[in-house]
C-alpha cells in the first residue's frame, strides 16, 4: 500500500518532514496507529504537559494548580498561544480563570470534583487552541497519565481526518 493510500503512512511521513520525528528515524517501524502514537510521544516531549491527574487543590487552591496549568500550556506551545493576566477564583467547587490571549478577554469556569484534573478544563483547553494558526493541543493518548502535545496544525488535521485522535 503506498502512503498515498496509507494514512498511517503519510501521518508519519509528514511528522519527519516536519522535524518532529529525526531525519534518520526509520518510518517503517510505524505501521499502524499505536506505533504512530508513540513516535509522536517520544518526539515531541517539549510541547508537551503531562499530569497524573491527581492532587489539584489539595490545599483548596484548585483555582492556583490551573493557573499553574495554563503557564505549562503556554510553555509547551513554544509562545505561539499565550495566557496573559491570568486570575482565577473559587466559587465553591468551580474553578473560574480569566485571562487575555490572543488579544481577547477569556473567561474559562468548570467543575472541580476532588482532587482530580478538570476534563472540563482540558477540553477548554484544546478547543481554545483550535484558533490557533500555527498549531493546536492534542491528547496523545497516553496509557499511564494524562498527556497533551502542542502539535503542528497539519498533524492536527491528518490525525482527527482518519480518526486516530477524535
Amino acid at each position: 500500500m503506498t502512503s498515498a493510500q496509507n494514512p498511517i503512512a503519510t501521518i508519519a511521513s509528514t511528522l519527519k518532514t516536519l522535524g518532529i520525528v529525526p531525519a534518520d528515524f526509520d518510518l517503517a517501524g510505524i505501521d499502524d496507529e499505536y506505533a504512530l502514537m508513540d513516535a509522536l510521544r517520544r518526539h515531541s516531549k517539549a510541547s508537551q504537559v503531562k499530569s497524573f491527574g491527581e492532587g489539584i487543590g489539595e490545599e483548596d487552591d484548585a483555582d492556583e494548580d490551573y493557573v499553574a496549568f495554563l503557564q505549562r500550556f503556554a510553555k509547551a506551545s513554544g509562545g505561539a498561544i499565550a495566557y496573559e493576566g491570568i486570575a482565577s477564583e473559587m466559587d465553591g467547587d468551580t474553578v473560574i480563570l480569566r485571562f487575555q490571549s490572543g488579544g481577547q478577554d477569556q473567561r474559562w469556569s468548570f467543575e472541580q470534583e476532588g482532587d482530580r484534573l478538570s476534563e472540563e478544563f482540558l477540553d477548554q483547553v484544546i478547543e481554545h487552541s483550535r484558533s490557533c494558526e500555527s498549531g493546536e493541543f492534542i491528547n496523545l493518548n497516553d496509557e499511564n497519565s494524562i498527556l497533551i502535545g502542542f502539535v503542528p496544525k497539519d498533524v492536527a488535521k491528518l490525525l482527527y481526518a482518519h480518526g486516530i485522535i477524535v
